[in-house]
């Protein structure tokens, strides 16, 4: 089996932050070129190789072979300036041995020709493995699909995934997250221009980047939560942490105002603290490096606090159900978040935006809408809308039913939320007749009840507390 890959251009590279395991968290948009690539062969241990005479042929003694321990594997690999690493070392000879240990393969021998760019950015080597991962999965009729070839993809390098698909994708985590990306580029010629002598691995391009949080919030890492303590007050302390890095060379942030209300900002990222400490000193012990979803907010804040922040788009909704938690000591809550979710929460009953975080958060606190934050006011600009919403706790001081039986209810009625009630709750139904069940002629049959016709988008939240205490009867 012969196969010609490409290599790959980064449309834009945002670099967000260094991980601890090392890797970098990014935003990319990774596009196939076919303008430069390698030719692959991969065949069994026992067929007679196309390409071997025409590389040894072309190359002399240049091509370098490697031969495993166990003799399942044969690599012969060629290029024009030479090769100056061990074949068994190559990424297509980790493919063949990652799919080894999870699959009987039989012997194999690989010959590759290297004709892109090295140490170009360009992705060759990624390439040669996932081309490597999808011969072999024919060839060994091995009936894998491009998602789990993927998956697998992703253990080898951090781009090598995107080979798997070939085709505009949108990259976040180490790049080995993708999302399908429109991207129609036929009224375009696109040129790529490689200066000769000049290859720069990509961990000396690494090292010299001072990652910098993304300010979109459209990352699958945690950026920051910003918390204004407040004891005895509904105000909310303003806090520049959401960002200030990434603006820091456009805007002059000022010192955060000094008053009576106690300001603490948490941040997750070692370099943003680390910004935060040299260009906001003042904050002094009111700098907190930390995880906001595990903290313990009651012995954190003694007394009230309002938070506000710019919340990271990926975990908005674990950071409000964190806010449920402490409902009693949160009396306000400002903060900008994706414009989709924010409609959700504000949303009144009887619409398909109207959901389970809606009831969840209405039931404590007063929401509103305060204005939208197009893609323009970031850089780079997210491919999503934002906005800001306000919360305010309410007045109410208990549900007066069982409180976890109507997150229950609230929850199994949206996850099915295009069943009517009297199915999607048909088990709790059953668990609120008694032993004898809906077929019981001794206790009235609560789903006769008109509201088990709706669907769980047109129940209030005070449909749902009088829905949760027919059901705990």
């Amino acid at each position: 089996m012969i196969l010609r890959t490409n290599v790959k251009l980064n449309f834009g590279l945002n670099v967000i932050r260094k991980r601890p395991d090392g890797y970098h968290d990014i935003e990319t948009l990774f596009v196939p070129c076919h303008e430069f690539g390698d030719t692959l062969e991969v065949i069994s241990g026992d067929d007679y190789s196309r390409t071997s005479s025409a590389l040894f042929a072309r190359y002399g003694d240049n091509p370098v072979q490697g031969i495993s321990e166990d003799g399942k594997l044969m690599i012969t690999i060629a290029r024009e300036e030479g090769i100056d690493w061990d074949p068994l070392k190559d990424l297509c000879a980790k493919a063949y041995y990652l799919l080894a240990g999870d699959f009987k393969l039989p012997p194999v021998k690989i010959f590759l020709e290297k004709k892109a760019p090295v140490g170009a950015g360009l992705g060759g080597g990624s390439a040669d493995a996932a081309f490597t991962l999808k011969a072999l999965n024919e060839l060994c009729c091995l009936g894998l699909s491009d998602g789990v070839l993927s998956e697998y993809a992703s253990r080898l390098g951090s781009d090598c995934a995107f080979f798997i698909w070939n085709r505009p994708m949108f990259g976040t985590g180490r790049g080995e997250i993708l999302e399908p990306f429109d991207l129609d580029l036929s009224g375009y010629e696109v040129k790529v221009l490689v200066p000769e002598g000049i290859s720069v691995s990509t961990k000396e391009a690494y090292d010299g980047i001072v990652p910098r949080a993304s300010v979109g919030g459209t990352t699958d890492a945690r950026d920051t939560a910003t918390l204004g303590t407040l004891r005895g007050g509904t105000g909310a302390e303003r806090s520049e942490a959401s960002g200030g890095a990434e603006q820091s060379e456009a805007v002059e942030s000022p010192e955060p105002a000094t008053s009576d209300r106690h300001l603490k900002v948490v941040e997750i990222d070692k370099e943003s603290v680390e910004y935060l400490k040299k260009h906001y000193p003042s904050l002094g012990d009111g700098l907190i490096e930390g995880d906001f979803l595990k903290m313990d907010l009651s012995s954190l804040f003694p007394g009230r606090f309002s938070i506000i922040g710019n919340f990271p788009y990926n975990i908005s909704s674990q950071i409000f159900f964190k806010i449920l938690d402490c409902r009693n000591l949160v009396p306000e809550v400002v903060c900008m978040i994706q414009k989709e979710v924010a409609e959700r929460i504000a949303e009144k009953p009887g619409t398909k935006t109207y959901g389970i975080l809606s009831v969840f958060l209405q039931a404590w606190y007063d929401i509103e809408y305060l204005f939208t934050v197009g893609p323009g006011a970031f850089n780079p600009p997210p491919k999503v809308q934002s906005a800001v919403i306000r919360l305010t706790r309410n007045s109410r001081k208990s549900l007066g039913c069982d409180e976890k039986l109507f997150r229950t209810v609230v929850k199994t009625a949206f996850g099915q939320r295009r069943k009517t009630l009297r199915n999607s709750l048909k088990p709790l139904i059953r668990q609120a007749q008694g032993p004898q069940g809906l077929d019981s002629t001794s206790s009235p049959d609560i789903s006769a009840n008109p509201v088990f016709d709706l669907r769980p988008e047109r129940l209030s939240v005070e449909d749902f507390i009088a829905l949760t205490l027919m059901l705990q009867q």
